[in-house]
């Protein structure tokens, strides 16, 4: 047998489907499936042409932080913001700008709830004011003590992590030690809110991805960072739309529609 498939077995839930099983397996309800899909769906629109950096998609990654949660007993509000997780920071909800306005919470507390949503706008503004230091958490904890609901968002973070860490074999430099920093932090932090078996499970598959070095180096380099990735078709309706835009001004000096254009349009 080929070496590397044996220490590397894919083994995460990456798709909705497998989420789903892994779900009624372990007791959820009808509804709480029916809820989960439903969020899934909306993640659908929000990451449909985002790539980390390693190429994988962007909504397996968020699907695999979903799985992670249910795997160590988040209950149906953390699934859901695992799920949702960074709608906030990355999400597309028409402009890609970062952002938690009152529209888009709404729109997200539609899809999951007020908890589920709480738990997300939570993890955001903890994102914003942390960045990549969530460490520090641990001493401002000192001073001010964590809320029930600031421990499930650091639940949350802790799955995130775990999905990360099978990217070590494919990502770049930059990324690898930016999982590892990462993976560092939160295995202080899976001791402070009392979860060591998430710990040991951190620590166990950081090392278990670590050495793993079988691509060449032109592949896994290739990028550094999260990117998007537009449909060919999708580029070509943009240009045809811009020009139109720009014809129109052109022309008329406005970007206003008339009633003969609306209904040349209509009739198409």
């Amino acid at each position: 047998m080929n070496p590397i498939r044996q220490t590397y077995p894919q083994t995460q839930i990456q798709t909705i489907g497998p989420l789903l099983l892994q779900l009624t397996e372990r007791g959820f309800d009808e509804e709480a499936i029916v809820s989960v899909n439903r969020a899934y769906h909306f993640a659908m629109r929000l990451w449909a042409v985002n790539f980390q950096s390693s190429s994988r998609p962007f909504i397996c990654h968020v699907v695999g932080t979903a799985s992670q949660a249910a795997e160590n007993g988040g209950n149906l509000d953390e699934i859901q913001a695992a799920l949702l997780h960074a709608a906030y920071s990355s999400g597309d909800f028409g402009v890609r700008v970062p952002g938690a306005s009152q529209r888009r919470r709404q729109q997200v507390r539609k899809i999951v709830g007020d908890e589920a949503e709480q738990l997300i706008y939570c993890y955001y503004s903890m994102l914003k004011r942390y960045d990549s230091h969530w460490e520090e958490i641990l001493q401002n904890e000192a001073a001010t003590g964590l809320s029930k609901r600031e421990r499930s968002v650091l639940f949350i973070r802790l799955c995130n992590e775990l999905d990360d860490i099978s990217e070590l074999a494919f990502s770049s430099d930059f990324r690898k030690q930016r999982i590892e920093n990462f993976t560092s932090c939160s295995i202080s932090l899976a001791h402070h809110i009392d979860r060591p078996d998430l710990a040991d499970t951190l620590e166990a598959e950081c090392r278990k991805y670590r050495s793993l070095d079988f691509l060449p180096r032109e592949v896994s380099q290739c990028h550094t960072t999260g990117h998007i990735v537009v449909p060919a078709s999708f580029r070509k309706r943009l240009i045809s739309h811009v020009l139109e835009v720009a014809h129109r001004l052109w022309t008329t000096g406005s970007l206003r529609t008339s009633r003969k254009d609306m209904q040349i349009q209509a009739n198409r």
